[in-house]
């Protein structure tokens, strides 16, 4: 997935930088959250993985916000899930995001 050019993202009011195509995500991982730099790094990946590691950190930055910590498995396969039923149904995300 090129670069979007988003380069800040908010999370519940919170700004944090956003770094496509990071040499700083560890090896086994598509991205990384840093929550005291306030950062979210994604790998160089395929779209679909990129796609899901953003998705991924942005819950992880959520949890900290609110103060809960989710089973990491799990919440990889929530939003793996997430990202399947919005490809699988055209339309949902302007539905759930009230584009119209």
């Amino acid at each position: 997935m090129a670069e979007i050019g988003i380069k800040r993202i908010k999370v519940l009011g919170k700004s944090n930088r956003l770094w496509w195509n990071s040499r700083r995500v560890p090896k086994d991982a598509w991205g990384d959250y840093d929550p005291e730099a306030h950062v979210i790094r994604i790998a160089k990946a395929p779209a679909l993985q990129q796609r899901e590691a953003l998705l991924h950190e942005i819950s992880h930055a959520i949890e900290r916000e609110y103060g809960f910590d989710l089973n990491h498995d799990k919440l990889t396969l929530l939003v793996r899930g997430l990202l399947m039923v919005m490809r699988e149904n055209d339309g949902l995300a302007d539905l759930i995001f009230g584009k119209e």
